[in-house]
């Protein structure tokens, strides 16, 4: 988690979105699973999860993984400030996107 934030954000000084790879795609879920990996991803500094959700269909994912973020956040693994942190990046990408 922090080799992610220093070296990106800190020693290459990048202010872009970090995205994910499908977080189904098992190279972190595998050791985690889909929840905790994805709540591990957005604590190291990914600001968009990509879930294809094809791979192993689940109708419920989203209401999964919000659940997931919020239990995280209660339990101190990751903090609304990291979250607003990467709503913002997202936000000021699809503003460039689409001005």
């Amino acid at each position: 988690a922090a080799t992610l934030r220093s070296l990106l954000r800190g020693s290459l000084n990048f202010r872009g979105m970090v995205v994910s790879d499908d977080m189904q795609m098992k190279a972190i879920t595998s050791r985690y699973g889909l929840a905790e990996g994805c709540c591990r991803a957005l604590a190291a500094g990914v600001d968009l999860l990509i879930v294809g959700n094809n791979l192993d269909h689940d109708p419920h994912i989203f209401n999964t993984l919000k659940a997931a973020v919020l239990a995280a956040v209660d339990r101190g693994e990751l903090t609304e400030k990291r979250i607003d942190e990467a709503w913002t990046i997202i936000r000021n990408f699809k503003k460039r996107l689409v001005p």
